[in-house]
């Protein structure tokens, strides 16, 4: 049955990388465009590019797909109750993509079966930069046609990442508390797959996360031999009952998780 699954998730990955491509072929060439931007309910934007790739990509999905189900951050749909499932972001790090000079912008997709993450993929294709996973496969990065493998580094050091855009006091007051000896801020889930890229030790945000944003990158950063839980070290739920994970994140080269829960909560 792992044999199976394995080999069905690399058939998927062949299927799904040339999309990703398409996909941030579009986000390119209108990256310096004016676009139309609305606020959401949770005070986050939303751009024309946004609605346009999710209905794109979306559509490619379901055809290619017929029997998965797709949840997408831009749509209201959610189909985690099939046995396979689709997650979805169209366009991570929006505020980056509209300050017309970021390039920390990608494309987010992951693969549910049963419950778990088993397939991740992040794309930035201003950087030419893939990063992937497959269950059980390992983490690997794709620039500019060269592969190699994702490990985390072995660094027992706090070099932090946390978020650019959505500062609060109650993030300062856990940076106090951590006491990183870097703090790098930085905007959208491409925070994860750096510390897969051994480029940071860990990142921590208080702030709410979209599934969206989180399975794809959980599984990179996990098979790169990292760790993900939410801000009480609890091990991420994709089925919850809600589209988000409330209790902040957690993500780190694995070393340094109990230090860092340590240094939050005192035990």
């Amino acid at each position: 049955m792992l044999e199976s699954l394995t080999r069905r998730l690399n058939h998927h990955l062949d299927l799904t990388v040339p999309l990703l491509y398409r996909a941030g072929k579009i986000l390119v060439e209108e990256h310096r465009q004016e676009h139309t931007v609305i606020q959401k309910a949770d005070g986050t934007p939303v751009t024309n590019v946004d609605v346009k790739l999710s209905c794109s990509i979306t559509a490619e999905l379901q055809q290619t797909f017929p029997t998965y189900g797709i949840l997408d951050e831009e749509q209201d749909g959610d189909g985690r109750s099939k046995e396979f499932c689709w997650i979805l972001d169209p366009l991570d790090g929006t505020t980056e993509y509209l300050s017309k000079t970021g390039q920390g912008y990608g494309i987010i997709l992951g693969l549910l079966h049963e419950q778990r993450p088993v397939l991740g993929l992040f794309y930035q294709p201003q950087l030419d930069n893939l990063a992937y996973a497959i269950l059980n496969q390992g983490a690997y990065q794709v620039h500019e046609g060269t592969k190699k493998v994702l490990e985390v580094s072995p660094e027992p050091a706090l070099h932090l990442l946390t978020s650019k855009y959505q500062s609060s006091p109650e993030l300062e007051r856990l940076l106090q508390k951590l006491n990183p000896l870097r703090v790098t801020r930085s905007s959208g889930a491409i925070k994860i797959v750096e510390i897969a890229r051994a480029n940071a030790t860990a990142f921590v945000t208080v702030n709410p996360m979209g599934l969206w944003d989180l399975c794809g990158t959980s599984l990179i950063l996990e098979e790169a031999g990292g760790k993900i839980t939410d801000l009480h070290g609890h091990d991420l739920d994709f089925y919850q009952s809600g589209r988000k994970v409330d209790q902040g994140i957690i993500a780190s080269n694995t070393l340094l998780h109990s230090l860092i829960l340590e240094r939050i909560y005192g035990r």
